[in-house]
């Protein structure tokens, strides 16, 4: 139903998928994205492009189709969401009902109810050091699912607009303005740097068994030996030591 011809590292193609996501309708399946800085595209990129700006007026990426037609770029997908226009074009190629909205995230109310919605919620911003840090820390205890760790990014275009007022309300609630802003088991527990004292004591884990239930799964072996180099490669067909 929705293909965006994309470039990785380009701010309008991202800006355009998000502003797709955001609408809560697509699927994986049916959002189809064509990077064409990728290995199997960029040798011909110059060419695809050549043949969308000989197909819909536009060379430049992103490049986004809605049921078969060209719908433009970032900008005009971004203009499409703001005035409902996407949405309605989505439903309408997917048949898909479009899904409650939920509730005013400046208000405590609305926070608490997803605080306790989910074991794990950081509150958080891209391009945030600190909350990478956090984000990090959490998953390194190889304990939650992508669906027990709710990230909130407050520079996304759902939540921009009102970030102020959410960062407000945390401050109200919490004590703390800044991001990241980490919740478990429905209470916050500080930022990135108290988030990374709490794996290194070994707490933040006993927290996130408590929350989820979950069993820690057994520490691998220890990488920096021989013995457990050669049990990782020899367990896997291809292993890629990368940075």
């Amino acid at each position: 139903p929705v293909v965006v011809f994309s470039k990785s590292f380009c701010p309008y193609c991202e800006k355009a998928i998000e502003a797709l996501k955001l609408q809560d309708i697509l699927t994986d399946e049916q959002l189809h994205i064509i990077d064409l800085n990728s290995i199997k595209y960029a040798p011909d990129a110059w060419k695809i492009q050549d043949t969308l700006l000989n197909m819909t007026g536009r060379r430049t990426v992103p490049n986004v189709f809605v049921g078969g037609k060209s719908i433009g770029g970032g900008d005009d997908t971004v203009a499409l969401s703001k005035s409902g226009e996407l949405l309605s074009l989505l439903v309408q190629v997917t048949g898909t009902t479009p899904k409650k909205k939920g509730c005013d995230m400046t208000t405590k109310e609305c926070i608490r109810e997803i605080v306790t919605k989910y074991p794990v919620v950081v509150f958080s911003k891209s391009f945030c050091p600190y909350c990478e840090k956090a984000i990090e820390a959490l998953k390194l205890q190889d304990i939650l699912t992508d669906e027990q760790l709710h990230i909130i990014d407050l520079n996304s275009i759902k939540y921009a607009p009102d970030a102020w007022k959410i960062q407000d309300t945390l401050l109200n609630m919490t004590g703390r303005r800044t991001v990241p802003n980490v919740f478990v088991g429905g209470k916050s527990i500080g930022g990135g740097d108290d988030t990374v004292a709490l794996s290194k004591s070994g707490e933040l884990l006993s927290l996130l068994v408590q929350v989820t239930g979950t069993t820690p799964k057994k520490k691998g072996c220890d990488m920096t030996t021989k013995e457990c180099i050669r049990e990782i490669v020899t367990k896997y067909p291809v292993v890629v030591f990368s940075k």
